[in-house]
């Protein structure tokens, strides 16, 4: 999933030759939640250290770097972003155009009828 987020983010970044994955006013929304996330971040790894960090701390080395580790932790640690970055999870529903937590969540309850593929 890491290297298939730097593509995805190469993809976008290359707006001149390609065309973007999402709208320009869900871009910038995210890169505001992005870098406010980031900060906030940065100030967790300084102050717990690397180890305790709720994710891995290489995200915040920069914003191309938290988007790769988000990506990782949407599809891997659904349960961890949703819960210590409510927001951000909702911005990689809309980008990935699909819910993990709830699949996740339907699949636990029995109620696998209720999950639903986003279009």
């Amino acid at each position: 999933m890491h290297e298939a987020a730097y593509k995805i983010d190469l993809y976008n970044a290359d707006v001149i030759n390609s065309v973007l994955l999402i709208p320009l006013r869900v871009v910038a929304r995210w890169e505001q939640l992005i870098h406010g996330t980031i900060a906030d971040f940065q100030d967790e790894v300084e102050l717990i250290g690397e180890d305790a960090a709720s994710m891995d701390a290489y995200a915040a080395s920069d914003p191309a770097e938290f988007f790769v580790v988000l990506s990782e932790y949407f599809f891997s640690s659904l349960e961890l972003l949703a819960e210590r970055f409510a927001d951000l999870y909702g911005c990689s529903v809309r980008f990935y155009r699909q819910d993990p937590l709830s699949r996740l969540t339907a699949l636990r309850s029995g109620r696998i009828q209720d999950v639903h593929i986003m279009a």
